[in-house]
């Protein structure tokens, strides 16, 4: 590396502050390297929030076709096990699901 002038690689990987072994290098708080932004302060960015968004109602449709489908197979089967899985729909958790279920529509 040349002394006078730094180089594109020795600016972004900061090399004249390690030695060659590898040992100490360790970044300083007053190198001039961007850190990587604190969690607490980074903000995803729209297409980010979207395509999470976007895989959670997809998760959520594909539990709800398993749904479908186990209720029309009770309801094929008998009464009873119709009646039992529509009073798992009836409890609270039920509920909430079948509520995630219509907003992801």
């Amino acid at each position: 590396m040349e002394t006078g002038r730094r180089t594109v690689a020795a600016s972004i990987f900061n090399i004249d502050q390690c030695h060659v072994d590898r040992t100490d290098c360790q970044m300083t708080p007053h190198s001039k390297q961007p850190l990587s932004p604190h969690l607490q302060i980074y903000r995803l960015p729209l297409s980010a929030i979207l395509s999470i968004a976007h895989r959670a109602t997809g998760v959520i449709l594909a539990l709800g076709a398993m749904i479908l489908v186990l209720i029309l197979s009770t309801a094929a089967n008998s009464p009873e096990t119709y009646e039992a899985t529509h009073q798992q729909l009836d409890t609270w958790y039920g509920q909430i699901f079948l509520l995630g279920l219509t907003f992801s529509l």
